[in-house]
């Protein structure tokens, strides 16, 4: 790889062969047990490349959390009137594709349909059982595992409620899931191994699971996701819109159950793209907030600088009402969404950056031409489109690989049964072996970098409230042959997280949003990133997003309609 200079507004991709089957169980052995093998792969793939940052980026602080520096002026994004759940109930009639949580909301109000028969119906589906005596379902078709007492107990609970005309929020009633990395009482929080908390499942819900119980939501059941949140396709997924191909990772089973129909929402954890990329490849609306502006209290801490929880949904209503439930309400910068901005979302007066060399870095030409239909649209409702540059660009991504990469192999290297690990992760593993301390200061140092700029985007001399990418530089890629041991495609993961490490990195928050589909009929997306703690003013933005492009292209029948059972 050659180095990048100040002037590359690129960053380089990681050319490897991929392996599955028995190629992948050979490799895994011989990285283990031949030392040089992983060192000649870490300095192949630019894990090194940090050792020789020039002498002004070597100068910088090093910022260990993905948020501002103490002298950026913060501005109150969120200012205006709140947008209440009760607010969006209100507003949202119309008939949408996938039934929305509001849709549920609505037919439970007029007693046409109650939570039990929706729980009820969903069981049958999904694991052939409403007998209250089975305490528990392993399910791998996208779920983890599903408690069916518990899940009709809380429909129990919210039916009565409802004919006491009494529900707690909108979402009371409406089925959820949450990814397999959140604490859920009475499951075992996995994180997508065989060996994480083993046989220990949560003694209580995780604050996350906790506000949406709160807010009346039933709990389905966990979903399953890429083993510790590493990777880009899971192994044994289809998307629901074409058979054998990707879903994404990690929060792969969590995009997935609302692209089929089970759920009209559902909740992931976005350490490099793991909401955004899923959502974009099943068609859907996903959020990575601002870092630390969710809880994360009762998860399993995997890469803790760089990951966040978000809310992924079928439309944007449902992507807000989970972001509201969500997000943590301690925080100095409360959780508003102006309602005069999200009723009538407009783009007029927007500055939207764009980095043109980065964007051009796709795979797939329907991506670059569903790019520039979102520029004119953009152009045509009053917005100006600014180009951008991004020095040392490849050196961010590089300071991201090398965060969630540490940190994910601290937390997991002396983990209880590790050896139980799959083959790939035994490949990653062996591979960030190799990384240094060293490697990981400068990372931060790169992060501070990267702030800086983001910095002088948003409120510097150019000013701009949005940058506009791809959400990934390919669609959903298909999945191999042979999965039997799982897969590792390095190659492929440069390509599908290529647009997602900058917001994990500096802590922005970020939406993709779905723009129509390529010529095999998957979904293409785009994404917008915000500054700091601009949630609120993500959501209209998005919301125009889907007023302006929901007729693109064409959405396949639900696996199942909880409106139409």
């Amino acid at each position: 790889m050659s180095s990048p200079t100040a002037n590359s507004n690129t960053v380089a991709r990681m050319v490897v062969p991929g392996a599955s089957g028995y190629l992948l169980v050979v490799l895994a052995y011989v990285f283990k047990y031949v030392p040089f093998v992983p060192w000649i792969i870490a300095r192949s793939g630019g894990l090194f490349e940090l050792r020789d940052i020039p002498q002004s980026l070597l100068d910088l602080d090093v910022t260990t959390l993905g948020l501002p520096l103490d002298g950026y002026k913060r501005q109150h994004n969120d200012a205006g009137e709140a947008l209440t759940a009760q607010h969006l109930a209100e507003a949202a009639e119309e008939k949408t594709p996938l039934a929305s949580a509001l849709a549920y909301h609505r037919a439970y109000l007029s007693g046409g349909l109650t939570p039990i028969e929706v729980c009820k119906s969903l069981l049958s589906k999904l694991v052939g059982t409403v007998d209250p005596s089975v305490s528990h379902r392993d399910h791998r078709k996208y779920f983890r595992s599903i408690i069916p007492h518990d899940a009709l107990e809380q429909a129990t609970e919210s039916t009565a409620r409802y004919a006491a005309n009494s529900p707690l929020s909108p979402l009371d009633g409406v089925m959820v899931v949450l990814k397999n990395e959140v604490d859920v009482k009475g499951h075992v929080t996995r994180a997508g191994t065989e060996f994480v908390n083993d046989g220990k499942p949560a003694l209580e819900d995780g604050q996350v699971a906790a506000q949406l119980k709160a807010m009346g939501a039933v709990v389905l059941g966990v979903t399953d996701m890429t083993e510790v949140g590493w990777g880009v396709q899971h192994h044994v997924f289809d998307n629901p819109f074409r058979k054998g191909h990707s879903c994404g990772g990690s929060s792969a089973g969590s995009a997935a159950c609302v692209a089929a129909g089970y759920v009209p929402l559902a909740i992931g954890v976005d350490g490099g793209g793991s909401v955004r990329i899923p959502s974009a490849f099943c068609g859907l609306y996903g959020l990575k907030p601002t870092h630390t502006r969710v809880s994360s209290k009762g998860e399993f801490c995997s890469a803790p600088t760089v990951a966040v929880t978000g809310p992924m949904g079928a439309n944007v209503d449902d992507m807000c009402l989970g972001y509201l439930a969500i997000a943590d309400k301690e925080k100095a910068f409360p959780v508003h969404v102006p309602k005069s901005l999200y009723f009538k979302p407009s783009v007029a007066g927007l500055r939207i950056g764009v980095i043109r060399e980065f964007n051009a870095q796709v795979k797939n030409p329907a991506i670059s031409a569903a790019l520039s239909r979102v520029e004119m649209e953009l152009i045509q409702g009053g917005a100006t489109i600014v180009p951008l540059a991004f020095p040392y660009l490849d050196f961010v991504r590089n300071a991201h690989a090398i965060t969630i990469s540490s940190e994910l192999y601290s937390t997991v290297r002396s983990r209880k049964n590790n050896h139980k690990m799959m083959y790939q992760t035994v490949l990653l593993f062996s591979t960030l072996s190799q990384l240094s301390v060293t490697d990981y200061i400068h990372a931060q140092k790169m992060r501070t970098h990267a702030i800086r700029v983001l910095e002088q985007y948003f409120s510097g001399p150019e000013k701009v409230d949005f940058l506009l990418s791809p959400t990934a530089a390919t669609t959903a890629p298909s999945l191999p042959a042979n999965t039997t041991f799982g897969v590792s495609d390095n190659t492929l993961a440069s390509d599908v997280i290529r647009y997602s490490f900058l917001a994990n990195l500096a802590g922005n928050p970020a939406v993709t949003c779905p723009v129509g589909f390529d010529a095999q009929d998957l979904p293409v997306a785009v994404q917008f990133m915000g500054e700091w703690w601009s949630e609120g003013r993500l959501m209209p933005l998005a919301k125009w997003m889907e007023n302006s492009f929901k007729a693109e292209g064409k959405r396949r029948a639900p696996l199942w309609d909880g409106l139409e059972f």
